[in-house]
């Protein structure tokens, strides 16, 4: 989760550099990361299968580079948020043809969870696509959430806005209600509810009460 999370797949990567000299039952590492900054470059986000990163709603840290930090301050000086992103996307900024300040992207396959904000009208509309990313299915493990599978070039993680939600969202008890999410999505049938706000203790008790 967040910097072990990006240096998880950094690590994910150097070893895969190595796995030529790797016996069979280690070529099939993976890694999960929760909440990762941005680490690699464009062309190693999307050439990096054994990686799935998950991205929560508004989480600021998975878009926390230096080249979103440049956009913010479009955002300071007006701009609208469509403008920002049209930016980010193109990759026609100053920033983005700077060498110096290379455009990180949060690395793999990306997995963004959306919180559902009106559930009369996702049932009716259903969730909303955004360019760039494929629908996996709305699940309720707790709250309603929408998940779409991406890669790192998705428009809306590639700049940067503020608000209480950002941090927010970025803590773990968000992050294992993310993972219901996905599992509920996947008619996956959980053992025990996640923990959300409980400590792992409490958690743990009642797994294993509900294992008697």
């Amino acid at each position: 989760h967040s910097l072990g999370a990006g240096t998880a797949a950094l690590f994910t990567r150097l070893l895969l550099c190595e796995s030529s000299t790797w016996n069979e039952g280690l070529i099939s590492v993976r890694c999960v990361c929760f909440a990762p900054p941005p680490v690699v470059d464009s062309p190693t986000a999307l050439d990096s299968d054994s990686i799935t990163s998950y991205v929560c709603n508004d989480d600021c840290v998975p878009r926390m580079s230096l080249q979103n930090i440049g956009r913010l301050n479009l955002l300071a000086q007006g701009k609208e948020v469509e403008e920002v992103i049209k930016v980010g996307a193109g990759r026609q900024d100053a920033l983005a043809k700077s060498a110096k300040i290379p455009n990180l992207m949060v690395p793999g396959r990306v997995i963004v969870l959306h919180k559902v904000k009106d559930e009369l009208s996702a049932a009716d509309d259903g969730p909303h696509h955004k360019e760039g990313s494929t629908e996996v299915a709305t699940s309720k493990p707790a709250r309603e959430w929408t998940a779409e599978v991406a890669d790192g070039t998705l428009a809306e993680i590639n700049y940067l806005e503020l608000s209480p939600a950002s941090v927010t969202e970025h803590m773990a008890p968000v992050y294992r209600e993310a993972i219901s999410a996905v599992l509920d999505a996947q008619q996956v049938e959980l053992d025990v509810e996640p923990r959300a706000e409980e400590d792992y203790p409490t958690w743990l008790a009642r797994a294993e009460a509900s294992k008697a």
